[in-house]
């Protein structure tokens, strides 16, 4: 399911690590009641705070959130995985894809917002321009009609040129 979810595998594996680490006050004790009875939240940092502080490494480029299909994964035993680049990361030899998703999501991130922002400015540019006023009993003639009548006339002009050169 590419397009299914809006954040990517690098963010799973951050809340994975985030879970063991006890670095965060978000996943230490059984429950919330807990973490409030204790006070956590005071002497510790949520897990949450540097992951929206660079929300941008973990955003899906392919996510799209028009679609109302309900996700039936197929949970049969066979088609179960490892999950590789969290359990074999630290394996020597082992060569992780998501470095390289990581810069591909990146580059494709930017493209998007790129194109994004240049489609609006062409849409907005295109809203602010009026359509030419035509005046009552006026002749008006197109900018594509005078573009094709200025091109007809130099190629009429280019073709006596050249023949008058080549006759020479």
């Amino acid at each position: 399911f590419p397009s299914a979810f809006e954040f990517n595998e690098k963010l799973l594996i951050t809340i994975a690590d985030n879970l063991y680490s006890c670095q965060y006050g978000t996943f230490l004790l059984n429950s919330d009641k807990l973490r409030t009875d204790m006070k956590v939240s005071e002497y510790t940092m949520s897990a949450w705070t540097p992951i929206l502080r660079e929300r941008s490494l973990y955003l899906n480029p392919f996510y799209t959130d028009k679609s109302d299909k309900v996700l039936i994964p197929n949970n049969s035993s066979r088609h179960i995985k490892l999950w590789k680049n969290y359990y074999c990361r630290y394996m020597p030899g082992y060569r992780s894809t998501l470095d390289v998703l990581t810069q591909r999501y990146t580059t494709l991130l930017n493209l998007r917002k790129k194109f994004t922002d240049e489609f609006n400015h062409i849409r907005q540019d295109g809203e602010q321009q009026q359509p030419p006023r035509i005046l009552p009993g006026a002749l008006y003639q197109s900018p594509l009609a005078t573009t094709l009548t200025n091109i007809s006339t130099q190629s009429k002009s280019n073709v006596a040129q050249a023949s008058a050169t080549f006759m020479t």
